[in-house]
C-alpha cells in the first residue's frame, strides 16, 4: 500500500525503484508480499527501463504467480504488465477481462476502476486503440454511477493519452476541456504533470506555440528522478517550443544533449515516435544531423520485415494498353497523357484565369 501511495503521489521514479526492488528481492518478506511489491516495480520499470529490469522483476516473482494462495488480482497484473511490455505474442484482451472482474468481486468497485484504466493503459501500447476505449468508457460510466468523483480526472487522462497516442488532435483539446468540470486533485502531482505535457503535445500540434510554452513552463526543470519516459516526453517538448520560438544554439544545445541520452534508454523500453522526432529537429538545428547515432541504432534495431509499393493516379488516357500500364514500357509517354502539374489556388486565391 505504501508503495503505491508513492507511485500516485512521486515524480521521483529512479527512487522508488530502488526501495521496491529490495522487497521484490527479499527472502524475508512473504510472497504475497513480494508479489505486490513486484506489481508496482513493474509498472515503475516500464516508464524507467532499462528493459531488462523487468525481466529481472518477472524472474523473482515468475515462481509464486501459480500459487492459489497469493492474491488472484496481484498475479494477474503482473502477468499482464510483463506481457505488454515485453511478450512479442498478441496481448491477451480475455486476460484483461478477468483481471477487471478479479478486482471488482475479490476488491470492491475502487478496485476495479483501477483495473479497468489499466487495462486501457495496456491496450493503448499494444496499439488496441477501440479496446482500449471500451474500457475507458466503462471505468467513466463506472466512476459516475458508484460517485467515485475523484476517479474521474484520471480516467479522463487516460481518454487524452489515447487520442494523442492516435494522432487525433481535435479529440484530444476536448477531452483536455474536461478538467473545468472534473479538476484534478491538488495531491496528484502524477496526473498533473501527464496532463501538463499532454496539454502542452497538443497546443504544439494546433500550432499555439504560446500555449505550448505556458505548458513547459509548468513541467519547469525535468530532474533526472523522472522516469526515461517523462524525462524524454518532456525534453523534446521544450526542444519543439524553443525550435518553434526561434531560440539560438546556446538554448538548444542543453536540451538536445539530454534528450540524446534519455533517448537510448527511452527507446529501449518502446517509447521513441515524438521524442525521436523533436532530437532530429534538434540536430538538424544544431547543423549535426550526422551525430544522430541513437536515431541510426532505432533504425538498425527496427529494420523493416518488407517493402510495399503503391501505385495510384496513373493515366487512363492516351496508354498503348487499356489501363495505360503496360509491363513493357520504356517511356513515360507510353502509359498515357501526361499534363504538367499546375496550381489550382495560391494564397488562398483560386487561380480561375490561369486555368482558363
Amino acid at each position: 500500500m505504501l508503495f503505491q501511495a508513492r507511485l500516485r503521489s512521486s515524480l521521483d521514479c529512479a527512487a522508488l525503484l530502488k526501495d521496491i526492488l529490495q522487497c521484490v528481492k527479499s527472502h524475508k518478506a512473504s510472497p504475497q508480499h513480494r508479489v505486490s511489491a513486484a506489481v508496482v516495480a513493474l509498472k515503475v520499470a516500464s516508464d524507467v527501463g532499462p528493459s531488462t529490469i523487468l525481466d529481472t522483476i518477472y524472474s523473482e516473482l515468475e515462481p509464486f504467480l501459480k500459487m492459489e494462495q497469493i492474491d488472484l488480482v496481484a498475479r494477474l497484473e503482473a502477468e499482464i504488465i510483463y506481457q505488454t511490455m515485453r511478450s512479442k505474442q498478441e496481448l491477451d484482451v480475455g486476460l484483461l477481462e478477468k483481471f477487471a472482474l478479479a478486482a471488482r468481486s475479490l476488491h470492491g468497485e475502487v478496485a476495479y476502476s483501477h483495473a479497468l484504466i489499466a487495462c486501457s493503459a495496456s491496450c493503448r501500447i499494444a496499439g488496441k486503440d477501440k479496446t482500449a476505449a471500451s474500457f475507458i468508457h466503462a471505468a467513466f460510466e463506472h466512476a459516475v454511477d458508484h460517485k467515485l468523483g475523484a476517479r474521474i480526472a484520471v480516467i479522463n487522462l487516460s481518454t487524452v493519452r489515447l487520442h494523442v497516442a492516435t494522432g487525433d488532435w481535435v479529440a484530444a483539446r476536448t477531452a483536455l476541456r474536461s478538467e473545468q468540470q472534473y479538476p484534478i486533485s491538488e495531491d496528484d502531482k502524477n496526473t498533473r504533470a501527464e496532463w501538463d505535457f499532454c496539454e502542452g503535445r497538443v497546443s504544439l500540434e494546433e500550432g499555439d506555440v504560446l500555449g505550448a510554452e505556458a505548458a513547459v513552463t509548468k513541467l519547469e526543470i525535468v530532474p533526472q528522478s523522472y522516469s526515461a519516459n517523462r524525462n524524454a516526453a518532456c525534453l523534446a517538448l521544450m526542444l519543439r517550443v524553443r525550435l518553434a520560438r526561434g531560440s539560438g544554439v546556446h538554448a538548444i544545445r542543453p536540451l538536445v544533449r539530454d534528450l540524446a541520452s534519455t533517448y537510448k534508454i527511452n527507446r529501449d523500453i518502446g517509447n521513441q515516435d515524438f521524442e525521436a522526432h523533436a532530437l532530429f529537429l534538434g540536430l538538424a538545428a544544431l547543423g549535426e544531423e550526422g551525430r544522430g547515432e541513437g536515431l541510426r541504432e532505432a533504425s538498425a534495431q527496427h529494420a523493416p520485415t518488407f517493402f510495399v509499393g503503391s501505385r495510384g493516379h496513373h493515366a487512363d488516357i492516351g496508354g498503348t494498353t487499356p489501363g495505360s500500364m503496360p509491363p513493357f514500357s520504356t517511356r513515360i509517354e507510353e502509359e498515357g497523357v501526361q499534363i504538367d502539374n499546375v496550381k489550382l489556388a495560391s494564397g488562398g486565391r483560386f487561380l480561375e484565369a490561369e486555368m482558363r
